[in-house]
């Protein structure tokens, strides 16, 4: 019998945690995620002039957020503009603070 703490659930919820965690502690996301707070909605190419970077790393950043859910994207002809999910962010941050506060 397997115990509940390395049950095959318990451990791909840990895996997919780990992979959210670091998805948004990652220092150039993190600068990713201020810029779209503070203008609301982005795309790939205001994005890298604010960050003074190429827009392909930006893409593959912005990749990472959109498939662990933290940023959503709508289109606009053919741009697409990328928000932050804020559903997804207070979900996260409860977490930690549910895991952060026996510390």
């Amino acid at each position: 019998m397997t115990s509940t703490l390395l049950s095959d659930n318990f451990l791909k919820n840990v895996r997919t945690s780990a992979r959210i965690l670091e998805a948004v502690n990652h220092r150039f996301r993190k600068r990713i995620i201020d810029q779209i707070e503070d203008y609301g909605s982005l795309n790939t190419e205001a994005l890298s002039r604010l960050l003074n970077v190429k827009s392909s790393l930006v893409s593959q950043h912005l990749d990472v957020l959109r498939r662990e859910g933290i940023i959503k994207y709508h289109i606009e002809g053919k741009q697409f503009f990328y928000s932050l999910n804020y559903a997804k962010i207070e979900k996260i941050n409860n977490a930690i603070h549910g895991l952060a506060e026996d510390y």
